[in-house]
Order: C-alpha cells, then sequence, then structure tokens
C-alpha cells in the first residue's frame, strides 16, 4: 500500500508537471490541473474496481468548473465557455449514445467521465474564429485516442485471456484526454 501510494503520487505529480510545463502561466493552468489530478484518481480506482465513482467525477467537475469560471470572469474571454458546453455537449452526448444503445459495453461513468473531459478539451481547444469547430476537433481527437487506447488494451486481453472480458476504460479516457491536452491549447 505505501509503495503504491508513491507510485501514484509519481503519477500525479508527473502529469501536473507536464500540464504544467505545457501550459505555463495561462488561464486555463487552474482548470486542466484540477482535470489532470481528477484523472489520475479516477483511473486508479478504474483499474481496481472496473467502476468509475460518481463521487470522484463530481469533485473533478466541481473543480474544473469553479476554476474555468474564474479563469473565464478574470481573464477571459468569456465567449470560451460556449467551448466549454459544445465539449461537454459532444463528448457526453457521444458516449450516452453508446451508452444507451449497450449498456453493457460501457458504464454510466465513462458518460459522467466524457463531460467533464470534454468541458476541459473544448474549453482549451476553443478559438475565437472557430468557436464550435475548435471543441469540436478536441473532443473528436480526444476520443479517437482514447478508443485507439482501449482498441489495443482490449485486443491485448482478449489474446491473453483467450476470452472477452470488461477492462477498465477510464484510464484510456484520461490518456486520450491527456494527449489533446498536451498537444493543444495556449504555448507559455
Amino acid at each position: 500500500p505505501a509503495e503504491q501510494r508513491r507510485g501514484l503520487g509519481g503519477v500525479v505529480g508527473g502529469v501536473l508537471g507536464a500540464l504544467g510545463l505545457r501550459f505555463g502561466w495561462s488561464a486555463p493552468l487552474a482548470a486542466v490541473l484540477a482535470c489532470g489530478a481528477g484523472l489520475v484518481a479516477i483511473s486508479a480506482v478504474d483499474l481496481v474496481y472496473l467502476r468509475i465513482p460518481t463521487p470522484f467525477v463530481r469533485a473533478t467537475a466541481l473543480a474544473v468548473a469553479v476554476t474555468v469560471l474564474g479563469a473565464a470572469v478574470a481573464v477571459g474571454p468569456v465567449d470560451a465557455l460556449v467551448g466549454v458546453a459544445w465539449g461537454a455537449a459532444a463528448y457526453g452526448g457521444f458516449l450516452g449514445v453508446a451508452w444507451a444503445l449497450s449498456p453493457r459495453m460501457i458504464g454510466f461513468g465513462d458518460v459522467r467521465l466524457a463531460v467533464v473531459i470534454g468541458a476541459v478539451v473544448g474549453w482549451v481547444a476553443w478559438e475565437p474564429d472557430h468557436p464550435l469547430a475548435g471543441p469540436l476537433s478536441g473532443v473528436l481527437a480526444a476520443a479517437f485516442a482514447a478508443g485507439l487506447v482501449g482498441t489495443v488494451v482490449g485486443t491485448v486481453l482478449l489474446v491473453i485471456h483467450r476470452r472477452s472480458r470488461p477492462f477498465a476504460f477510464g484510464p484510456a479516457m484520461a490518456l486520450g484526454a491527456l494527449a489533446t491536452l498536451l498537444a493543444t491549447g495556449p504555448t507559455p
């Protein structure tokens, strides 16, 4: 347990350090850091229990909402909040439809997490010239990366176990989100 906590602390430190280096002292920094810390915690729980705890998603969503609103009001532009709404609706809606079509294939925790990821990615990818296309392209990149990671993990597990079995998709979503955030947004 102590070694696991140190390992998890190292992962959190690495994720926050990479995001901090990428975003520097910019408006999205606090929201991106809140999202990154939440993604690591959510992924750790999902890997062990194969479920994404609603309180973790709510806490991450609250931290993201407070920091995004604060930055939008203090630094601007307030119009970027369109990116938050569009990203959350796009990613959450996409996984919500997938869940409605096949609730055995994807958990509702993944849908909740998609809303939070979509909000952050949508905000960071928002551009005044492309207020809807920017967030949508960011969400598509995050979803594609998550799908790619999930496909690789699922295939490896299928080969190892010689049968299909459930696996944690939250970490794949987290990796997709982190990759997209590190490739998107303001240059410090």
